[in-house]
Formats: C-alpha cells, structure tokens, sequence
C-alpha cells in the first residue's frame, strides 16, 4: 500500500513538472516575439541564421528563395493569378513539397504564404501581432493588395465547381478570421477543412 501513495505523489510530482515546463516554454517564446523574435523555423523567403560569440539565432532573407516569394506576392496582387498558378511558379523555381521534395507544395501552404504578415516585417503569434526585427521582403502595401484579392476571390467563389463536391460548400467559415473553409484530402484518403485566408 505505502508502495503505491510514492507511486502515486512520482506521478503527480512529474505531471507537475511536465506542466510547468511546458507553461515556462511557452512564456519564453512569447517573450521572444515580443522582442521581434521568431521562435520556429523561418518561413519559406528567410532562413535562420546563428550568429555571434552568443549564438544567437535571427531570421535573415533567403537570397535565393526571397527573391521568388516577393514576386509570388507581386504576380498574385494583380489578380491575373490563381493559387494554383502560384504555386506552379514557385514549382518550377525548385520550390517544393517540404516533406516530399517530388511533389509541390500542398495549397494550404500556399494559402498561408500569401496572408502571412511575417513578409512586412510582423510577427504573428497566437492571435496578436508584434513588430518584428527581421527584414520585409514585400511592403505593407503589397501586402494588403494580395489581401484584398483574396477577399475578391473569395467573395466571387462561394460555390465552385469541384470534380469532388461536398454538402457544405460554400456555407462553412472560418472562426478566426471568416474566410471560407475549403477541403482537401491527404494520403489520398484523410478528409480535412482549411481556411483560404
């Protein structure tokens, strides 16, 4: 019996731990990005970079990739260009599939390269945003055409023609910030919703 209350107080006493550790992780990376730091990987156009006798990580430009993901933001700013066609430049730029180099990029990945403010110079994170000590690779301007032509499109394509319809298309939207869900299917099997904006 005495066994099993030590058992039991390891096992709170862990799960305490566990807890705390993860309360102290996130407290950090907020305060990184309240500084204008950036917790996670780069995004596609940046990449990390340790520098310094402290080794401190930044974000940098990519200046092999930045240059095709500003003008991946100018070309769909005109409105002349779909995600798709989007995606296709980035493609033949050798701008793939992370997880499998042979494939492009999925669409979400392209939904949520065009609306990521971290291009201006913002920091995004857990729904607030906080000026950033990286680089801009496109203006604010910029930005905010490709916003509006996300909206124009999402506006004129309520109900698309889809070789895959489903019963809720064209009525389902987005908690965070209402754009339209549209689906997708991974591993050719996995049914799953993702916001277009």
């Amino acid at each position: 019996m005495h066994g099993s209350i030590v058992e039991g107080i390891h096992a709170i006493v862990a799960e305490f731990y566990s807890s705390n550790l993860s309360a102290e992780v996130q407290k950090g990376m907020l305060e990184k990005v309240k500084q204008g730091g950036w917790p996670h990987q780069a995004p596609l156009g940046y990449k990390n970079l340790r520098e310094g006798t402290r080794n401190i990580a930044t974000v940098v430009i990519d200046p092999e990739t930045g240059p095709h993901i500003k003008e991946a933001f100018k070309l769909y700013a005109t409105g002349n260009y779909s995600q798709d066609d989007i995606r296709d430049f980035l493609l033949d730029r050798a701008m793939t599939n992370k997880k499998n180099p042979k494939k492009p990029m999925a669409m979400v990945t392209i939904g949520k390269l065009l609306t990521n403010p971290f291009y201006t110079g913002v920091v995004r994170y857990k729904g607030a945003q906080y000026p950033g000590q990286h680089e801009s690779l496109i203006t604010s301007q910029l930005f905010q055409k490709v916003q509006a032509t996300f909206d124009v499109r999402n506006q004129g394509s309520a109900v698309r023609t889809r070789k895959n319809p489903h019963y809720l298309e064209g009525i389902l939207f987005c908690a965070d910030c209402g754009s339209r869900l549209s689906i997708d299917t991974a591993k050719g099997k996995y049914i799953y919703f993702y916001c277009l904006g």
